[in-house]
């Protein structure tokens, strides 16, 4: 039987954690589902409390109680990191596990998204950053839809291949 000090204590633990979950994803996943499973008030409390996101509160706390039942020792998932721990989460299996912890050392975030959809990388694909002010931003997109790109409700689709399409016509013109 757990008591309310122990719920208290992982209330005030998991308030701590938060602030640096990428750092303290497995913790922070066995207070929040201590808390998921003994009062789900306080469970809510660290996201209100914390600014968590709700959906990642759930996750950590879905991903804790996975790890546990394949036994997978903390410190490799430590080693990958959170980011590639939440790409091949989903994936995480008693049979395959140390098999993608392998590939996410051998493989960038990037390129662990598209292997865990069943793609193959391209190698030696680059990242291009760019930021714009607002009105450079608005510029952009309308040549992005100009050149082949989409909106969607998650922003600008398909930009890549617009950008390339605007940087050959301004070449051949």
């Amino acid at each position: 039987m757990t008591g309310m000090d122990d719920i208290f204590e992982a209330y005030e633990e998991a308030i701590d954690l938060a602030s640096k979950y990428e750092e303290n994803f497995l913790e922070l996943g066995r207070k929040l589902r201590f808390l998921q499973d003994n009062n789900h008030n306080l469970f809510k409390g660290v996201c209100k409390e914390t600014g968590l996101d709700p959906r990642k509160a759930y996750y950590l706390a879905r991903m804790s109680r996975q790890i546990e039942k394949l036994g997978i020792p903390d410190q490799q998932l430590i080693d990958v990191g959170w980011t590639k721990v939440t790409v091949i989460g989903l994936h995480l299996g008693k049979a395959n596990w140390k098999g993608l912890l392998k590939l996410a050392h051998e493989h960038s975030v990037r390129d662990m998204k598209i292997l865990m959809q069943g793609g193959t990388p391209v190698p030696g694909t680059r990242c291009v950053l760019l930021y714009f002010k607002p009105l450079q931003y608005e510029v952009f997109a309308k040549a992005v839809l100009q050149h082949g790109g989409n909106l969607s409700g998650q922003g600008l689709t398909n930009t890549e291949r617009a950008l390339l399409n605007l940087i050959k016509k301004a070449i051949a013109g």
